[in-house]
C-alpha cells in the first residue's frame, strides 16, 4: 500500500499571493506541509474558465 500523502486544497475569495505565488479567485492552491510549499493546482484562466465557484476533487 502506498504512503499516505496529505495535502490541502484551498478555494481563494479574492486575488492573493502566498509563496511568491499569485493566485485569482478562480484558481486552485494546494499546500503540502511534508514539504511546507505552496502550487497552483489549477489555474482557471489559462484552461479558459472565467469562473470557479465550487471545485471536487478526485483522488485516483
Amino acid at each position: 500500500m502506498p504512503p499516505l500523502v496529505l495535502c490541502f486544497l484551498a478555494k481563494v475569495s479574492l486575488a492573493a499571493g502566498v509563496a511568491g505565488i499569485a493566485y485569482v479567485d478562480e484558481d486552485i492552491p494546494r499546500y503540502d506541509p511534508a514539504a511546507a510549499q505552496w502550487a497552483k493546482v489549477f489555474d482557471a484562466s489559462a484552461a479558459g474558465f472565467p469562473k470557479v465557484d465550487a471545485f471536487d476533487p478526485v483522488h485516483k
